[in-house]
């Protein structure tokens, strides 16, 4: 969604205050989507919001998933060229099955470039439960627009699929004019 300038004199309405005076935007996964018995990394098809160029922006990802443990998840996000991002999720931590009141959560710091990698655990049991990925951090485009999108696979192949769930929501806020 490409972000409005506001011109003397132009009348605004509650869809012009609501969809831009905030300078958001939002997408919320209607369906689930699956992946079966592959590691390669897959477009999602709903989650991605358009970027301006030459524009900074805050960047916030809900990610509802199901898993078998064998399988769990990798993910990753496309940007356009040039873009740098620097994000922190916190995800449980690979391999915790049962709530012991250790610190199990992973928290890691990916940037442009890197791969996000493997995010699993004590709900990454069956692809029918659901676990959560929070995703957050900074966005900044260079000369070229275009998406962000979240990008998904199983981390060890297996038949049984790997789900994003219906009702994950990713979310930018612009930082820059």
């Amino acid at each position: 969604m490409p972000f409005k300038n506001f011109v003397d004199g132009a009348r605004l309405d509650d869809t012009d205050l609501n969809r831009y005076f905030l300078q958001q935007a939002h997408v919320i996964k209607s369906v689930d989507e699956s992946v079966t018995s592959s590691i390669v990394m897959q477009d999602d098809n709903e989650l991605f919001l358009a970027l301006l160029a030459n524009t900074q922006y805050w960047f916030e990802c809900f990610i509802f998933y199901g898993a078998n443990a064998t399988a769990d998840i990798r993910i990753d996000f496309t940007v356009p060229a040039g873009t740098t991002y620097d994000f922190t999720h916190s995800g449980l931590r690979l391999g915790h099955s049962t709530a012991d009141g250790i610190d199990n959560v992973a928290r890691s710091r990916f940037t442009e470039g890197s791969t996000f990698g493997t995010i699993g655990g004590i709900n990454a049991t069956t692809n029918a439960e659901i676990g959560v990925i929070p995703v957050e951090g900074r966005i900044s485009t260079a000369g070229t627009a275009g998406n962000i999108r979240l990008q998904f696979c199983q981390d060890t192949s297996n038949a049984t699929s790997t789900v994003v769930k219906a009702n994950s929501v990713m979310i930018i806020q612009r930082l820059t004019v």
